[in-house]
């Protein structure tokens, strides 16, 4: 694989915009970059940390880390615009600031010897931006229905994604769902599923692991969940219903909390309140193998939106890789993973789901589980990637060595 990806890239860097941080809970684009970065020269670019109004007041009150440009590994670089370069909600002015976001940008470019990249575009907020540059490949990679989250200005961003779709050379989506209404605009749009870090996740089985202290102390059965905590996704009814029914059970459920509350607080701090929860807070990715390990089965406790339904859930390939059963609310399951996820749509159900899978657990199983997951990897996702993007850049003229 390492070949082919080399020879695709052929020395042309990339120039990534994200909506989050590098530092950030590992999703797509940082499993997806941080492999590319092995074969060219990555520059991850995270949007202003700060709005006009705030910042005049964070100056003077020394309320900013600069965090500028940071090498992470001898390929990837990331960067987030200083505090003297912020959003505006005047359009005029945030044009003039965007303006010289790029020009700063741009100097960073020249800097690291990274001459026009391909652009790698993570949200189609980025539209105004990657019409500044001339690159020689636009790839978008689509994994949410941005306009149907809670909050969005629908009209705002159906308008930036129909723009980007127009512009962008090829486009990936996580799921058939999320392809369906894009491959209308783009023909040049292709389902890449997330995927896992099969060997690292399988550390969960490994016996040499140890369960963290932190997680070897609360009693076992442990019905585990590894998630961002977003109230308004997150289902703490439901998994309120099931600790009530089985105080016998303990509930672990290891990921950030997301500080802005929508709705579902009410029901999330009533979960909170049973002495059978434990929301024990993010964890280095580096750690969850030894997590996993201690538990016993995995559940997937998403309220079923459009958005969660469009999706590709990144943990279930890694409960899959590290042998775990798995519970999960009704989802877009792709066919081959069907099978070794028990469904459920109500707390009678996913007892009964859990039950069963308590009671049947055996190393066969595991084995295919895992089996599943080495079918699924980054590595095979990167590759399947890189394929397209050499395809996209002979469409575009480029020849690949």
């Amino acid at each position: 694989m390492a070949a082919d990806i080399s020879s695709v890239l052929n020395g042309l860097p990339i120039l990534s915009f994200a909506r989050d941080f590098w530092t950030d809970v590992p999703r797509c684009r940082h499993h997806v970059l941080s492999r590319l970065a092995e074969y060219s020269r990555v520059l991850f670019v995270s949007p202003p940390t700060t709005h006009l109004r705030d910042t005049a007041h964070k100056l003077r009150s020394g309320g900013f880390t600069d965090r500028g440009l940071t090498q992470v590994s001898p390929g990837l670089f990331t960067f987030v615009p200083p505090a003297w370069l912020p959003y505006s909600y005047r359009p005029t002015l945030n044009r003039m600031l965007e303006g010289l976001r790029v020009s700063y940008i741009r100097h960073l470019l020249d800097r690291l010897e990274m001459h026009r990249p391909i652009l790698y575009v993570w949200h189609p907020a980025f539209i105004d931006l990657v019409e500044r540059f001339d690159a020689p490949l636009v790839v978008y990679h689509c994994y949410d229905e941005y306009a149907a989250f809670r909050g969005a200005n629908r009209e705002e961003l159906e308008a930036q994604e129909a723009r980007l779709l127009r512009r962008a050379d090829l486009v990936f989506t996580v799921s058939p769902g999320l392809r369906e209404r894009r491959v209308e605009v783009n023909p040049n749009t292709f389902v890449v599923r997330n995927g896992v870090d099969a060997d690292h996740f399988a550390g969960a089985l490994d016996p040499g692991t140890v369960v963290p202290p932190d997680l070897a102390r609360i009693p076992r059965p442990i019905i585990g969940c590894l998630s961002r905590v977003v109230p308004e996704y997150f289902d703490a009814g439901l998994l309120r219903q099931v600790c009530l029914e089985r105080p016998d059970w303990s509930l672990v459920v290891i990921g950030p909390e997301n500080a802005e509350v929508v709705s579902g607080g009410d029901e999330l701090r009533a979960l909170k309140s049973q002495s059978n929860v434990h929301f024990i807070g993010r964890r280095a990715f580096e750690s969850l193998p030894a997590y996993l390990k201690g538990m016993d089965v995995c559940v997937m406790p998403y309220r079923v939106t459009r958005n969660i339904q469009l999706g590709d859930s990144l943990k279930m390939y890694e409960y899959l890789a590290a042998g775990k059963p798995i519970v999960s609310v009704p989802l877009d399951f792709a066919a081959e993973v069907r099978p070794f996820v028990r469904v459920a749509h109500d707390a009678d159900g996913w007892i009964a789901a859990i039950d069963d899978a308590l009671a049947h657990e055996t190393r066969d199983a595991q084995a295919a589980r895992r089996a599943l997951a080495r079918e699924n990897t980054w590595d095979q996702r990167v590759d399947q990637i890189s394929h397209l993007i050499g395809e996209a850049l002979n469409r575009r003229g480029y020849a690949i060595t």
